[in-house]
């Protein structure tokens, strides 16, 4: 497929009162969209993200077939995704529940030991104490 004349107006994320115009050629490579603005100059589509106030590209109908083509594409991993969403959520709060119950049972465990040093140790002074007298 051909690159499609591409027009767009960007917007700089530092500025909010500038809008540059660009115009140049929008080919698929790669499985990217990139923008050719002349010969030297080229970037990805994807990298002009939130700058992108506009875009318009001529009815190509080559081009607009594969951008419907990559809708449907994007659409049906979306699909997927809201489908799988709720059961990826589930074993993250499950995961979660488990490292919180096992910190506290981590705790809990060094503090029985701990009272049980201490014991030992109290202990320990009685019998000091007892031999000393």
């Amino acid at each position: 497929m051909g690159p499609a004349p591409f027009s767009s107006g960007l917007r700089p994320t530092q500025s909010s009162r500038v809008t540059y115009h660009v115009d140049g050629l929008l080919p698929i490579k790669d499985e990217n969209l990139m923008v050719y603005l002349d010969c030297e100059h080229k970037m990805d589509l994807g990298s002009l993200g939130q700058s992108i106030v506009i875009v318009m590209v001529r009815r190509n109908s080559v081009f607009l077939r594969a951008f419907e083509e990559a809708g449907r594409a994007l659409r049906a991993e979306w699909t997927v995704l809201l489908v799988t969403e709720p059961a990826l959520h589930n074993q993250y709060e499950s995961a979660c529940a488990t490292l919180v119950e096992g910190s506290f049972r981590v705790r809990q465990n060094a503090n029985e030991q701990l009272c049980g040093t201490r014991q030992g140790l109290t202990h320990v002074q009685e019998v000091i104490v007892q031999q000393a007298a």
